[in-house]
């Protein structure tokens, strides 16, 4: 419904004097549909998380698992249609871009691969780490793995009961089956200050995750020297396997086992994976971020044209309930500071990503 009247308004408005439409996801169908039969008007779609979230979802699907919501409620062909309609689309990660092509494969051609950028630099840590502490964050324990982590954490805690497993962002009383997660210390929400601590004291970062856009608290992990442990569908391209962390397969716990007791018993290995964390932040910087709309915008007359080819575009930038929904965020982007342990951006940056979207375009 917000969707529906969101549009309604748009169509109101108009699109003049803008001629490039800059659409996050797949809520403003209808008006995405009335932008199509204006002639020079280029439609950009933030595709900012896989968009076969149900299925992906619906695959490891566990007893008690949360019903859908939110952007998991969208379907296929919904979603096709957000891709069709779409001069570009715009994903984030390689991840979501394997998702787009199976979902639309017929529009190959106008996928570009566009991480995010953040204001993340590399932390110096203040704080001692503590051997066997592994530390997940998120804002919902089902699709971030967190119970392959409590799975993981009842087998070692008999081997090895000095270790122990911390999870911010919910409670307990956020999961079922509290025996399930026995060996987890819920942390709850928690502040900058607090994030910042967890990350530098812990042996490792463990974040198995089913379905990302683009994992911002991963990187955030890396900014603090936070050896990590996450999968190919957190959506963090710039991490490569067993060099500046560890991708174990997606619900496979056997190999998040391994991964973990890896970190455990080679110090010297462990130690490897926090070395210079600035190559990797360099690829999700602000301006490493602008560079590449640029490229892909000045792109746009090397395209299969809708319309006549444009010597100057101006900008409209299409912020829709994501912005209502996720404070202001694209689910998944960095914050540029440190999430509040919950997988949503900290208050201070709520309006900040949208007002750096807005001001990279229109000085292009």
């Amino acid at each position: 419904r917000w969707g529906t009247w969101l549009s309604s308004k748009m169509i109101h408005w108009g699109v003049e004097p803008g001629d490039i439409i800059y659409n996050m996801y797949c809520e403003n169908l209808t008006f995405l549909q009335y932008a199509r039969k204006i002639p020079g008007v280029t439609i950009i779609t933030d595709m900012y998380i896989n968009p076969l979230l149900r299925d992906i979802v619906a695959q490891f699907h566990v007893a008690d698992a949360p019903a859908p919501r939110g952007v998991d409620l969208f379907s296929k062909t919904l979603l096709r249609q957000i891709c069709q309609l779409s001069d570009q689309i715009l994903c984030p990660s390689n991840f979501v871009r394997e998702g787009v092509l199976k979902l639309s494969p017929e529009t190959a051609e106008r996928i570009r691969v566009c991480p995010y950028g953040s204001s993340l630099s590399s932390q110096k840590s203040t704080e001692t780490v503590q051997k066997g502490r592994f530390f997940w964050a998120g804002g919902t324990w089902f699709r971030k793995g967190l119970h392959l982590l409590a799975a993981v954490a009842d087998e070692l805690k008999k081997e090895h009961p000095d270790m122990e497993f911390r999870a911010a962002g919910i409670s307990a009383d956020s999961v079922p089956h509290a025996e399930k997660f026995q060996n987890i210390t819920f942390l709850g929400r928690l502040d900058r200050r607090q994030m910042l601590r967890e990350f530098q004291m812990a042996d490792a970062f463990v974040f198995p995750s089913f379905c990302e856009g683009m994992a911002g608290v991963v990187l955030e992990a890396i900014s603090c020297g936070c050896p990590v442990i996450t999968t190919h569908e957190a959506g963090i391209d710039g991490i490569i396997d067993n060099r500046n962390g560890i991708l174990v397969p997606t619900g496979d716990v056997a190999a998040l086992r391994a991964a973990i007791l890896h970190i455990y018993n080679d110090r010297e290995f462990r130690n490897s994976l926090q070395e210079d964390p600035h190559a990797i932040l360099m690829n999700y910087s602000e301006e490493a971020w602008s560079d590449r709309l640029e490229v892909l915008l000045n792109s746009l007359d090397d395209m299969p044209p809708y319309s006549e080819k444009r010597k100057y575009m101006r900008i409209a930038l299409i912020a829709d309930s994501i912005s209502r929904t996720n404070g202001g965020m694209p689910n998944g982007a960095p914050s540029g500071g440190f999430q509040n342990g919950g997988g949503q951006p900290d208050s201070g940056m709520r309006v900040s990503v949208w007002q750096r979207i807005w001001d990279m375009l229109t000085k292009l």
